[in-house]
């Protein structure tokens, strides 16, 4: 086995190898490099990112490329939780809930998980800034000392209220914007 680093452009060669069939494999861990998510091109195809491994033949002392391309960009997920009147919709009147945990819970390529939380600030608001695009997220809101104003009872905001189901038309809005 060999190994080699690559330059500050990112370029690497392994030289004077006989024919034969080499894989070539970066180190990263899960397809994942210093925070850098590896993207596939066209396979077999020159500049183009390749999986990884990646197998190559030799033959003829031709040179014969293995790239791999890596790309990070980031992106954010949050909104709002708020004293809902059972219907999911977020209306005026309806005000941000300060204080809620809100946790996200993230899934690696390679299924190992980690858990963030945030708070809610004062007007209900949250986010998680700096998510890379291809990770998978499940979230939930905690808060027990949420009033269901349709029963009266404390529980889950994450429940659905009043046996009515969210139907997907809250709005991204603050509380009171549309």
């Amino acid at each position: 086995m060999a190994t080699t680093t690559t330059d500050a452009n990112g370029d690497y060669s392994f030289s004077g190898l006989p024919d034969g069939t080499y894989t070539v494999d970066v180190t990263d861990d899960a397809n994942v490099l210093d925070g850098l998510w590896h993207s596939t091109g066209t396979p077999n195809t020159d500049d183009q990112s390749q999986t990884d491994p990646y197998t190559v033949s030799v033959s003829g002392g031709t040179t014969y490329p293995a790239d791999f391309g890596y790309y990070g960009v980031p992106a954010a997920l949050g909104d709002w939780v708020w004293a809902d009147d059972g219907d999911g919709i977020q209306e005026a009147g309806e005000l941000g809930l300060a204080g809620v945990v809100v946790q996200l819970t993230i899934t690696w390529p390679d299924a190992s998980q980690t858990i963030v939380k945030t708070v809610t600030d004062a007007s209900g608001y949250y986010s998680f800034d700096n998510l890379l695009l291809d990770e998978n997220y499940d979230g939930q809101a905690r808060r027990t000392d949420v009033l269901d104003q349709h029963s009266g009872v404390t529980g889950d905001p994450s429940r659905e209220s009043a046996g009515r189901r969210d139907r997907g038309t809250d709005s991204n809005n603050p509380p009171g914007r549309r």
